[in-house]
């Protein structure tokens, strides 16, 4: 996990791709902020519950200018190895 986005609304729609019977189940359409909020990055499997993370699970933002976030990521990945970040 490298960053996280709001979700600002959310929207019925119309399924696409796939066979004519799954267009015809219900969907819905996430709106998300455009804004990404750079967090702490963690390295993570991908699973769909990514977004119920608890607030004490989730990583913590990254302050504007922090030095962590602009390093390089395997630099930074290295350090976190390394305990030193």
């Amino acid at each position: 996990m490298r960053v996280r986005q709001r979700i600002v609304g959310i929207e019925d729609a119309p399924m696409q791709g796939g066979d004519q019977d799954m267009r015809r189940r219900p969907a819905c359409r996430l709106i998300l902020d455009p804004v990404l909020v750079q967090v702490e990055p963690r390295a993570h499997r991908p699973f769909q519950g990514w977004r119920y993370l608890a607030p004490q699970d989730a990583p913590p933002d990254l302050a504007a200018g922090d030095t962590i976030a602009e390093m390089p990521p395997a630099m930074a990945a290295e350090l976190r190895e390394l305990g030193l970040i």
